[in-house]
C-alpha cells in the first residue's frame, strides 16, 4: 500500500471489508465451538477472547455454554475469556465464575477462584484511584 493518506470513501470501503471479514471469522469460530474434538472447541473458545478484539454480546451465550462443556480444557478456556474482559466484566461473568468454583475438576475451580480474586482486586484499585 502507498504512503498517501486514504480518503473517506476508501476508508469506508476498508471498514466495510474488515467488518465483513470479522463477521466471517466469528461465524467460523462459532462453528468450531460445536466441534466434536475438545482441542478444537478449546481453541475456538480461546479465540473468542476480548483481548483479540471486541465481539458482539451474542458471543456470551457461547462462552456460557463453554463453561458447561464436558471437557475441563474447554471450561478453562471459557474462564480465561470471562476473566480477560477490559473494563467492567460482562454481567453474567461473576455468576459463571462463582458456579465454576464448584467445578469437579480442581484446576477449573482454582482458576475460577483466582479470577474472582483478580476481579475484586481490580475493583478495589479503581476505588482507590
Amino acid at each position: 500500500m502507498s504512503d498517501r493518506p486514504i480518503n473517506r470513501y476508501e476508508r469506508k470501503y476498508l471498514d466495510r471489508a474488515q467488518s465483513q471479514e470479522r463477521k466471517q471469522r466469528l461465524e467460523q469460530l462459532l462453528a468450531e465451538v460445536g466441534s466434536p474434538d475438545e482441542r478444537s472447541r478449546a481453541q475456538a473458545v480461546r479465540s473468542l477472547c476480548p483481548c483479540r478484539g471486541p465481539w458482539p454480546d451474542s458471543v456470551w451465550q457461547h462462552i456460557a455454554a463453554a463453561c458447561q462443556d464436558p471437557s475441563p480444557i474447554v471450561r478453562l478456556q471459557a474462564l480465561h475469556v470471562l476473566e480477560d474482559t477490559h473494563g467492567r466484566p460482562h454481567p453474567n461473568a461473576y455468576r459463571l465464575l462463582r458456579k465454576a468454583c464448584q467445578d469437579p475438576d480442581p484446576r477449573v475451580a482454582r482458576s475460577a477462584a483466582d479470577y474472582i480474586r483478580q476481579f475484586r482486586l481490580r475493583e478495589i484499585r479503581k476505588q482507590n484511584v
